[in-house]
């Protein structure tokens, strides 16, 4: 019996009981627990005594009191009798006889008080709070049942905590299309949201009618999993044939909604709620029995009705209700109007259960986050995860939790039995992509986040199109632990101006390795390499634990021991810096991460502690080839422009054509928006090609005017009719010469060069003679299709995803 190991607090407790001056204790007992009962006095411009029941739980004083409110004290004889009740169940039923509904916040059904809040995440001790407390704040909301004014509180005012019977079988997602508040009253629709929860429905969307008399009606979002309906708002509201479908399967649900102006005092039954509807001579209103009468005059078996109201806070709250017929009535001929009175007789007929319902708005679904991520921060940020295998698959559900907008998932394998042990899915996706299997959990735990699925084609990393997976995607997140497929990535992000982060764990997980690539500013793959090789001391080595085995080979993918628990918290701890970096104004000095559990044999200074985290920074490498030299990270060219400069080459062939390039310059990428003809003044022979300078220029000039010199000049093009497309030595002076006078105001010509075969040879030229080849790479399309206010690349992806 607590009493006896917490004798102090017992001590406290009836003195406090006893001689407290707003409790005037009428009796108490001892017995199997203790009881109080007495009147709380309220004093004031309006005062008044209210009877409650003070118990003292079994698991006293970790438990806060019960604080009943009863319509008369208890006599002693009574608190006797409850004190020695077998149970504490049989206690509480004992106490609840003679209980007082006030029908207002905080009392639930059984008329106990839920005032006091008791978390306390400050210190190592348990929170005991005193009876003193308890009186005070029950005095408190005494007194707001006679001004209305109750004290503050923390609490959301939930009715169906109040309400006796509930919708056992139904549970209701709310969506922010529920709140939008240009529509006042209406019809509102939940549809099923997977096929695996049949009782849980996510909010659709509203209709109805506004503040003008004007139909309108706000669509949820649809980023589900299992969606009933893949259909337009229109064509939901409208209610067409796959809609009404939906609903005779059951698997939609439609029911009518009102505003209320004020919150409700408590609803705990039909009549409570029926009371929010009666008009000045206490009935049940004619004109929203009305609203029902189609309903009523079918004898609906069930129907359901929402009400949506101001909480104290300011904040919309909505409460959702069931009514099911528990009487007979027999469907009505359409002859007219029910008489009000037969529609009363009607509504009489069904007895109403509460359904639970959570608020699943952005904001809503990401306040747990408060404070170490930020929706706001993150929802527009793009990233792209290469790799869904046990760290893979950790992280992008890790980042879609944090709020991250838009996920691109990328894995050539299928889900198998045997990645079970470590990866994040389940049976259920088997035989599946893991980007599928990805996509489906992410829209399970996310709706708020796009993942999309790229193809998972085993060669598809390595072929000339994965540039478009970077392009308008400002991070990406490889786990794919492939020397090879890596390195291929980095040069891709570092031409796309990516900031990529590699993670590999090592040792069977017992370490890891974390790596951020901010091209120009960190040191990249190659640059690593380098420092490696070098021996480096800022390059921490972590040799792999030779007594841990290669445990098979999946077409030459090395799959190595390491348990679920070791990938996760290497997960995590990426997740973590990542994050962290995302929400920064500018990127932190630190881009090189190493985590080992264990000493590392052979270091000989602070890495080698067991469960630390070891920061360097590193920066570009003198010798990388990726690093060092240009700006000019990758060149796109316009498909048009494309087609162009290959038509006049096979025009003027044999002789050899040109012109100067256009374009623009952002991020690190080139982009050839137009090129030039020879001009009729130019010089084309089989070994020679002058151009029209004046000519050229004309069109510079007006390109220039044309966008308010957002397009330059670039470069220049030229044919080799019977040559390849390398350069000449003539070609490399010339454009040396370009990149060092002022007047063509470019740090880097760009050279395009079409071979006898009709390939694009693409050069960066610098100014001590130098240059660097890049791959020619082709945008479908014309700069002009495009809006020039966005890269054009990045544009097409945002609007795909959109659509």
């Amino acid at each position: 019996m607590w009493w006896k190991d917490h004798e102090a607090y017992f001590k406290d407790q009836r003195s406090e009981l006893s001689q407290n001056s707003n409790y005037d204790e009428k009796a108490w007992a001892l017995n199997k627990r203790l009881i109080s009962s007495g009147n709380i006095r309220v004093r004031g411009s309006q005062s008044g005594l209210f009877p409650i029941m003070i118990l003292y739980p079994d698991a006293t004083p970790y438990q806060t009191p019960h604080v009943f409110l009863l319509e008369e004290p208890l006599t002693q004889a009574e608190v006797d009798q409850v004190t020695s009740a077998p149970s504490s169940t049989d206690a509480f039923h004992l106490a609840i006889q003679k209980k007082k509904i006030y029908f207002t916040r905080h009392q639930n059904v059984e008329g106990m008080l839920c005032i006091l809040e008791t978390d306390d995440l400050h210190s190592e001790q348990a929170e005991v709070v005193s009876v003193g407390d308890i009186i005070n704040r029950v005095m408190e909301w005494c007194r707001g049942t006679l001004t209305g004014e109750f004290p503050l509180d923390t609490n959301e005012f939930e009715l169906i905590q109040h309400f006796h019977k509930h919708a056992k079988d139904l549970n209701f997602i709310i969506s922010d299309a529920f709140f939008d508040l240009t529509i006042i009253n209406g019809d509102f629709y939940f549809e099923q949201m997977t096929a695996l929860s049949r009782t849980l429905f996510y909010g659709a969307g509203i209709a109805g009618e506004a503040e003008n008399g004007v139909s309108s009606y706000s669509f949820g979002s649809r980023n589900l999993l299992d969606s009933t309906l893949q259909t337009s708002a229109e064509e939901w509201f409208s209610e067409k044939e796959i809609v009404q479908k939906g609903l005779q399967a059951g698997t939609l649900i439609k029911g009518r909604w009102w505003s209320l102006n004020s919150e409700p005092n408590l609803v705990i039954d039909k009549q409570t709620f029926l009371d929010l509807f009666r008009d000045e001579a206490g009935k049940v209103s004619e004109s929203w029995l009305r609203e029902l009468e189609p309903l009523l005059k079918r004898a609906s078996a069930h129907f359901f009705i929402g009400i949506r109201y101001p909480s104290r806070k300011g904040e919309l709250e909505w409460s959702f209700f069931r009514f099911v017929r528990t009487g007979e009535a027999s469907p009505l001929l359409d002859l007219g109007p029910l008489d009000v009175h037969e529609l009363r007789d009607r509504i009489d007929l069904y007895d109403v259960e509460a359904i639970f319902s959570e608020n699943m708005t952005e904001e809503k679904f990401h306040i747990r986050n408060r404070g170490r991520v930020s929706r706001k921060d993150l929802k527009d940020q793009k990233i792209t995860f290469f790799g869904l295998g046990a760290l893979g698959s950790t992280l992008a559900l890790q980042f879609s939790k944090a709020g991250v907008g838009y996920l691109n998932l990328f894995d050539k394998d299928m889900v198998h039995a045997h990645n079970l042990v470590r990866h994040q899915a389940s049976l259920s996706w088997i035989t599946m992509p893991k980007t599928r299997a990805l996509r489906g959990m992410v829209a399970e735990q996310n709706p708020f986040v796009f993942a999309r699925e790229w193809p998972p084609c085993s060669v598809y990393l390595l072929d000339n199109e994965s540039w478009r997976v970077l392009s308008g995607c400002q991070t990406a997140i490889s786990s794919i632990a492939d020397d090879n497929v890596e390195a291929y990535m980095n040069e891709l992000a570092i031409s796309e101006n990516t900031t990529m982060y590699y993670v590999r764990a090592l040792r069977g997980g017992k370490a890891a390795r974390i790596f951020r690539v901010i091209p120009g500013t960190d040191a990249c793959k190659e640059c690593l390499a380098h420092y490696f090789a070098e021996g480096h001391p800022d390059f921490i080595d972590i040799p792999e634990d030779s007594a841990l085995p290669v445990i098979t080979n999946e077409c030459n993918n090395p799959i190595r021991p390491a348990s679920a628990a070791d990938l996760e918290l290497i997960s995590s701890l990426t997740s973590r810096l990542v994050l962290e970096e995302l929400q920064k104004e500018t990127p932190g000095e630190a881009n090189h991460w190493v985590w080992t559990t264990e000493e590392i044999e052979g270091l000989d200074y602070d890495q080698a502690s067991p469960f630390r985290l070891h920061q360097r920074s590193l920066k570009p490498h003198s010798l990388c080839r990726l690093c060092a030299g240009t700006k000019i990270r990758s060149v796109r060219i316009y498909g048009d422009v494309a087609e162009s400069i290959l038509s006049q080459s096979s025009t003027a062939a044999p002789a050899e054509t040109g012109g100067i390039l256009v374009g623009y310059l952002k991020h690190g990428i080139m982009y050839i928006t137009g090129a030039s003809d020879s001009g009729p003044h130019s010089t084309e022979c089989p070994d020679l090609f002058v151009r029209d300078n004046q000519h050229c220029q004309a069109y510079l000039d007006q390109i220039e005017t044309e966008t308010g010199r957002k397009i330059r000049y670039a470069g220049e093009w030229h044919s080799h009719p019977c040559a390849a497309y390398e350069p000449s030595q003539t070609d490399i002076k010339s454009l040396k010469d370009i990149a060092n006078q002022r007047h063509y105001a470019v740090e880097e010509a760009v050279s395009i060069i079409i071979s006898e075969n009709k390939e694009l040879g693409v050069t960066i030229h610098q100014k001590d003679g130098s240059y660097k080849r890049f791959a020619a790479v082709i945008v479908p399309g014309s700069y002009a299709e495009t809006n020039p206010s966005l890269d054009p690349l990045s544009q097409a992806v945002v609007e795909k995803e959109r659509t």
